[in-house]
């Protein structure tokens, strides 16, 4: 079940009160308002589900625009996000998006998280599709929630580029998370060379999503 909501120009749509709120603060305290009130979420509440600011900004016209992700248990939900529009007035023009409804699912959405034994797997699997070689890895270094991995050829002679990064993410398939890894990935063919980007189950080492 998602949490589904699409708003243009919200006609008598009640305003947050910014008195209070110091003018440095105002942008996220009004993105945060209209967010509760359109889908329930907010960034300043806690619990199981958490919607987390992933970018706020302010454009030349006065305009604000606020992006948010949704988080369980401290993992990103792959492709559950939310967008608010205001004026620079902080008057609502617009809100859209959708998160995953997990107010229910507490347990079941506990049991994925023993699912993230380790990215290798992932990230082979997602070599494997993209360029046909078996390849062994190296964990580097980690930076922010990805793990980098240094790549050696097993076998074929395609060639995977820099080093690949995986972090863990839930993905919603029939309104249940399941455990899987976000997998950024590029390869070099002659002159020619791609980045993708593969989401893989983490327990089945399943293709879920790809993305060039």
């Amino acid at each position: 079940m998602l949490t589904f909501t699409f708003l243009w120009q919200a006609v008598g749509q009640a305003k947050p009160n910014m008195s209070v709120v110091l003018p440095e603060q105002r942008n996220a305290y009004a993105a945060d308002f209209y967010l509760n009130a359109l889908t329930g979420f907010s960034a300043s509440k806690k619990g199981t589900s958490n919607a987390v600011i992933a970018d706020l900004s302010k454009q030349k016209s006065g305009s604000v625009t606020a992006k948010y992700k949704q988080q369980v248990h401290g993992v990103e939900v792959f492709n559950r996000e939310y967008n608010l529009i205001m004026d620079k007035e902080h008057n609502l023009v617009a809100g859209s998006g959708y998160f995953a409804n997990t107010s229910a699912n507490t347990k079941r959405s506990l049991a994925p998280l023993a699912d993230f034994v380790g990215a290798e797997q992932s990230i082979k699997q997602a070599i494997k599709k993209l360029a046909d070689i078996n390849v062994f890895l190296t964990k580097s270094t980690e930076q922010g929630d990805y793990v980098k991995y240094t790549v050696t050829n097993q076998s074929g002679d395609k060639v995977v580029l820099g080093q690949p990064r995986a972090k863990k993410v839930f993905f919603e398939v029939n309104g249940q998370l399941e455990s899987a890894y976000y997998v950024e990935v590029a390869d070099k063919n002659s002159l020619e060379s791609d980045c993708f980007s593969y989401v893989i189950g983490a327990k089945t080492a399943k293709y879920i999503s790809k993305k060039i």
